[in-house]
């Protein structure tokens, strides 16, 4: 009888625990929209956010004779609908080095040294991606510096798909005054961005020097048996910019606007928002964005909001924002799928305490499946309100939630343990029913009937303490 008793006080706490109200929060110390369009943000009326080119960085080797030196984002390895290319050429179409812009007069530029002055040669240059399947994307390749020439135009579209090498393919002839052969690649429309798969030179009667983009493990270039190509890792530079007592600083590649009719179907009120993102393509978990916030308090708890979507990826990509260095705190998991389309701002978001031993906070964004890659959108940083020692997935409250959370192995917020604990249990009972300060009058809702209260606790004790029944044999 007494345990019946006991069950069902715990019920009706229970759920006098939904009838709290939820805990105030601080206004917020930062908002950052991460955008290229100039509009203003929908997360702070009148300020545009964090804005820069997409960042280039070089990649150099030595063949032979000659030098190949790119300038561009990195190297990328299309997926399974490489697999739809003509088996014999799959390994030369399936990689490439790329830079993600869409704008033109941004690209890849293609050095190559090692050559006589004076001297003409044919460069043929394939530009395709197996994944580029929004729309045909036109790039040019043109001869600048000491360079002249014809000028190549090629069409990045996934299908039909390569079955020759003649395919998505163009030929310049280039000669320069200085020996060395430069080349510039744009995208002039489209959506895909400036790809290089593989170059070859020729003499007009022998080919010196061909390349073929590829990563480890791949066969052999159907251009160059010998050869396997470049490999590089994804390029990691760095973006920094002070924001009134704040520096943010990003490493990852740059930052992307969304200019597909896909975006438009993200709702009218919050579109320029979630357009605009700083991004990683990798799809590799352990590749992906650091974000760095300076001039926070030491040993100050923070509530941090971080937004990550996009709109023209197709699958769901599941993004982990892990604090890194000396913060700590909890993991925030976000979905990014196309589809349903953000409505509000709180779509494709997730909230997470975080506390720095020093005056930075460092997490660090990466995909653990899917095709997005590593997206921000914006974050926002508030100070946390004082945490309740068992309020486990933070919201204010003491509840069965956090109870749920702890049995299935966290992560667990206001924890004074590393980890999972059987202690952490103990914390959760002794502090059960207990909420954080902001909860008082001013923000209470409706409180369900009486018969409703019953029914709700009644349902929560069958739930965590099921009855026994002794059955007639």
């Amino acid at each position: 009888m007494q345990m019946r008793l006991n069950s069902l006080v715990l019920g009706i706490s229970l759920a006098a625990c939904f009838l709290q109200p939820a805990p105030g929060r601080a206004a917020p110390l930062l908002k950052v929209d991460f955008g290229v369009s100039g509009a203003a943000s929908p997360v702070q009326p009148g300020f545009s956010g964090l804005a820069g080119e997409i960042s280039e960085t070089t990649h150099s080797a030595s063949i032979g004779p000659y030098t190949v030196d790119l300038d561009g984002q990195g190297f990328y390895s299309t997926g399974g609908n490489a697999n739809n290319i003509a088996a014999g050429v799959r390994s030369l179409y399936r990689d490439y080095y790329y830079n993600n812009s869409t704008l033109n007069g941004e690209g890849i530029v293609l050095t190559l040294g090692g050559f006589d002055p004076n001297t003409q040669y044919n460069v043929t240059l394939w530009s395709y991606d197996a994944d580029g399947i929004f729309t045909p994307t036109p790039t040019t390749w043109d001869p600048f510096g000491n360079t002249a020439g014809t000028s190549g135009s090629i069409t990045n579209f996934a299908t039909p798909y390569p079955t020759t090498l003649s395919d998505r393919s163009a030929t310049v002839q280039v000669s320069s005054t200085s020996g060395t052969l430069e080349l510039f690649g744009t995208t002039t429309g489209g959506n895909s961005g400036t790809r290089l798969n593989a170059f070859k030179v020729n003499d007009g009667a022998t080919d010196l020097l061909a390349v073929d983009f590829g990563r480890t493990g791949q066969p052999s270039s159907p251009i160059q048996s010998t050869y396997t190509g470049l490999l590089g890792e994804i390029a990691q530079p760095a973006f920094s910019q002070t924001v009134g007592a704040f520096n943010v600083s990003l490493e990852g590649q740059g930052f992307y606007n969304t200019t597909t009719s896909n975006a438009d179907l993200v709702d009218a009120g919050v579109r320029d928002f979630y357009r605009d993102y700083y991004y990683n393509n990798s799809i590799t978990n352990g590749e992906g964005v650091t974000l760095t916030i300076d001039g926070v308090t030491p040993n100050t708890d923070y509530e941090l909001k971080i937004w990550s979507y996009d709109a023209d990826n197709f699958s769901p990509t599941p993004t982990t924002w892990t604090p890194t260095g000396v913060t700590s705190g909890a993991i925030g998991n976000i979905t990014n799928v196309q589809d349903p389309y953000p409505t509000s701002l709180t779509d494709n978001s997730a909230t997470i305490r975080v506390r720095s031993t020093s005056t930075s906070l460092k997490l660090f964004g990466t995909t653990t499946e899917g095709t997005g890659g590593t997206r921000i959108n914006g974050f926002e940083l508030s100070v946390a309100p004082p945490g309740i020692t068992g309020d486990y997935n933070n919201d204010g409250f003491v509840d069965a939630a956090d109870y749920v959370l702890w049995r299935n192995g966290g992560p667990l917020q206001n924890d004074p343990s590393a980890g999972v604990q059987p202690s952490d249990f103990d914390q959760w009972r002794a502090n059960f029913g207990m909420s954080g300060p902001g909860s008082g009058a001013g923000n209470v809702g409706a409180v369900p009937e009486p018969s409703t209260l019953i029914v709700l606790a009644t349902g929560l004790v069958f739930a965590l303490f099921p009855v026994r029944r002794n059955m007639a044999r």
